[in-house]
């Protein structure tokens, strides 16, 4: 009789496991994942870098480089990975945390320039930095291999606090313009942020014809980014290269410029540069701009939405006028957006409403 017993409690056991496998509801266990509760405790968010007292970036997010071909992005690149995993040697830039162990994947530079990328990294560092990054050249590879090789990098590796993907683009079979695939691609790129906790970075070109981030690739990772940094040749000395941000969820970073030191091969600050005009540049007032021109860029910040939140549409408004070689920040933006009010291009139903495009505009 005992043994009778044994075998039917097996059988009982046996049949829970198999009535719960059944009844799993992987839909349901996400929606509860998903759900919040307001009586978490608030996670203070620290910067992984600070630039010139501003705060850039946060882990769980990404953010992107914009700029020409051969407007110095991956010189960039190696002053950040440099200052990300402890360097304090670069002027205006200081690591936000003690040590951080970063991966970059070059999907575009053959082997040898991804070599001496690196050790241009490790000369900016002045140590040894075998144990704190690591480089990996994805160029030979197909997109869907790159993919499933970055991933399989950093659910590998539980101390990654930064990846550098330089060349995103190449991660896209369909290339740059399929909105699917950007979308799929920059879901995942969101998803392992998350997930492992890290920052991740990404490069990407603009256009040949505008400032545009290339393709609907580029014009995901704008919108999902927490900070855009844009980085392009100066006119008059194309050997200076400024950094600016016209999009930034947090602070806004002040404009920076850096160039090549001839003897060594490695970036650097330049502390002391001011634009030539920079002495008798007026402020930059809306009145400065046909009423035409600006309501051109409100089409282009509506474009995909029919409402926007106060804070969106000073980020977006800000960025649109970046694209077309204008910049201000965030505060100068306001007067932007009083001006368009009282012209009547922009509206809200209720005060503290979003903001709607008064597409029956025609001027005054």
């Amino acid at each position: 009789m005992e043994t009778l017993s044994i075998e039917k409690d097996s059988i009982v056991k046996g049949l829970d496991r198999d009535f719960a496998k059944v009844n799993k509801d992987p839909l349901r266990d996400a929606i509860l994942k998903a759900k919040l509760n307001p009586d978490d405790e608030i996670v203070e968010e620290r910067p992984i870098l600070w630039i010139n007292n501003t705060g850039y970036g946060t882990k769980g997010n990404i953010s992107i480089f914009i700029g020409k071909a051969k407007s110095k992005k991956s010189m960039l690149v190696s002053m950040f990975s440099a200052a990300l995993i402890g360097c304090n040697s670069i002027t205006g830039f200081e690591p936000g945390e003690d040590c951080s162990k970063g991966v970059i994947f070059d999907t575009e530079q053959s082997k040898r320039h991804c070599q001496l990328q690196y050790r241009r990294i490790n000369k900016l560092h002045g140590g040894e930095i075998s144990s704190l990054l690591d480089y990996y050249m994805l160029r030979p590879y197909a997109p869907e291999e790159r993919l499933k090789m970055i991933e399989k990098v950093i659910y590998s590796n539980s101390d990654i606090s930064f990846v550098v993907i330089d060349g995103v683009a190449d991660l896209l079979s369909k290339g740059v313009n399929d909105e699917e695939e950007a979308i799929a691609v920059t879901n995942k790129l969101m998803k392992w942020s998350l997930e492992r906790n890290i920052h991740i970075i990404t490069i990407l070109h603009q256009n040949k014809g505008d400032n545009n981030a290339k393709g609907h690739i580029g014009s995901q990772l704008v919108q999902k980014s927490e900070t855009v940094l844009s980085v392009e040749k100066e006119a008059t000395n194309p050997k200076i290269s400024t950094v600016s941000s016209p999009y930034s969820r947090g602070m806004e970073i002040e404009p920076f410029h850096f160039s090549i030191n001839d003897q060594t091969g490695v970036p650097y600050i330049i502390e002391d540069y001011s634009k030539a005009n920079s002495n008798t540049k007026k402020s930059i007032s809306p009145f400065d701009y046909e009423l035409e021109a600006n309501y051109f860029i409100l089409k282009e910040v509506f474009k995909d939405q029919s409402e926007i939140t106060f804070k969106d549409l000073n980020d977006l408004i800000r960025y649109s006028f970046s694209k077309h070689g204008i910049s201000f920040g965030e505060r100068k933006c306001r007067d932007w957006i009083t001006y368009f009010k009282k012209e009547n291009m922009i509206y809200q139903d209720k005060q503290n409403k979003p903001y709607k495009l008064n597409k029956a505009w025609h001027g005054r």
